[in-house]
């Protein structure tokens, strides 16, 4: 009993056995896993491994076929995006969404309204975000107007304006340059160290490796491998699927 009620108040989110086909294959298969309240959980593995599938069955794009899902405590199946969100559940996606007719702001503050329901609420918690996110200074240049890391703050700063318990990011950091994923860190390990649980897909791995207090590992759709960052690094397994021999992770 004790077990189980210590497990009840880490999880703030738990996958159990939950399997998603496709034209009758496995993009997930029999998937168990848990995001624990105030971590940051790196997913990981190759292309096609089912990452960002798990995204879409955890925010009610995808319906699950087997198994369940559950966000603090309570199950999430079956239920539409737009109520998963405002549970407490926000995204970004692989590849930015931003309504490029608009501005920077207007289209944060789309995301502002999911808690705010009055406009000059919402603009203040807007401006708040795209400060913290450094794209102030662009909030009236129309969003199609963006770079490469614009685009991807301004992903963030839509999902942050949710405000959401748990955020997961889909690979947030893809095509940015060395420093601009050392601002990209700084900002993440600030949100975390705010209270914000994130949950993150990521193809660099110095990344990763750096931010994540945990890593699940995916290979076809299975979890091969779960834990720190060094065991991750050091697992069979996880060098033959996707790391390969050139990365570990430097002691101390």
């Amino acid at each position: 009993m004790r077990r189980r009620i210590f497990r009840t108040v880490m999880e703030l989110l738990e996958l159990r056995n939950v399997t998603k086909h496709f034209l009758g294959l496995a993009a997930v298969n029999n998937l168990s896993m848990e995001v624990r309240h105030g971590e940051i959980l790196g997913l990981i593995g190759p292309n096609g491994a089912g990452k960002t599938t798990v995204f879409n069955l955890i925010t009610g794009y995808f319906s699950v076929d087997e198994g369940d899902i559950f966000f603090m405590g309570s199950s999430i199946r079956g239920k539409q995006p737009f109520h998963i969100c405002h549970m407490g559940i926000g995204r970004t996606f692989q590849l930015g969404r931003p309504f490029h007719g608009i501005t920077v702001l207007e289209n944060v503050l789309i995301g502002a309204f999911n808690r705010h329901k009055g406009i000059r609420e919402a603009r203040r918690e807007t401006e708040k975000i795209l400060d913290m996110v450094g794209l102030s200074e662009k909030k009236d240049v129309l969003a199609k107007n963006l770079n490469v890391e614009e685009r991807k703050k301004i992903e963030l700063a839509k999902a942050l304006a949710t405000k959401p318990q748990l955020l997961l990011l889909d690979e947030v950091m893809a095509g940015l340059n060395e420093a601009e994923i050392m601002g990209a860190l700084g900002l993440l390990g600030k949100l975390q160290q705010e209270g914000m649980t994130l949950l993150i897909i990521e193809h660099v791995m110095s990344a990763i490796m750096t931010l994540c207090h945990r890593i699940v590992v995916l290979h076809h759709g299975e979890m091969i491998s779960e834990g720190p960052p060094r065991k991750i690094s050091a697992d069979e397994r996880v060098i033959s699927a996707y790391l390969g021999g050139g990365y570990h992770v430097a002691p101390g």
